[in-house]
């Protein structure tokens, strides 16, 4: 499972939320932040939009850890906008089979949580570039289902993720 979406709009919350509430019943996964696994500062700069060569890479990594310790499904946090990007992250996980689930939420939502999460000098920026992947996921459209992460609490949310990547198992 993939969870897309801008910046705020709770990607990363939701997918430790999953987790909380598959922990109660199920055994062989595992969560992923992807910006994590890719956060860097060198130079020259990692190629790709916000590291995702490095990500993709780190992710075809420890991939096969995992495996090795029995996890058979990932929950996976990231903001991927193109079918291009997509390809390349399934690579990095081969013979798997991919939901993609897109959070959204109502720009006023996205800001708040943005100024409330980022206080720093990154704020200005994380605000500004939440706004246009918006646009491009539209056009792009690689999610197999949409859900709105606006006025639910984060269990709520999760929870209709769960029940609605589970239909299409």
């Amino acid at each position: 499972m993939l969870l897309t979406g801008t910046a705020g709009s709770g990607k990363s919350t939701v997918a430790k939320e999953i987790g909380e509430l598959m922990r109660v019943d199920s055994t062989g996964f595992a969560v992923i932040d992807l910006d994590a696994v890719a956060k860097c500062t060198v130079d020259p700069p990692v190629p790709g939009r916000f590291e995702s060569e490095l990500m993709v890479a780190n992710l075809g990594s420890i991939w096969p850890n995992y495996r090795r310790y029995g996890v058979e499904r990932l929950v996976l946090a990231r903001a991927v906008v193109t079918a291009d990007e997509l390809a390349d992250l399934r690579g990095a996980v081969p013979k798997s089979r991919w939901t993609i689930c897109r959070l959204a939420a109502p720009e006023d939502v996205i800001d708040r949580r943005l100024r409330a999460r980022e206080p720093g000098v990154s704020q200005e920026f994380i605000v500004g570039v939440s706004r246009s992947p918006s646009a491009e996921m539209d056009q792009h459209s690689i999610a197999d289902f949409v859900v709105d992460n606006g006025s639910e609490s984060v269990t709520v949310v999760a929870g209709e993720v769960l029940r609605r990547w589970r239909e299409l198992a």
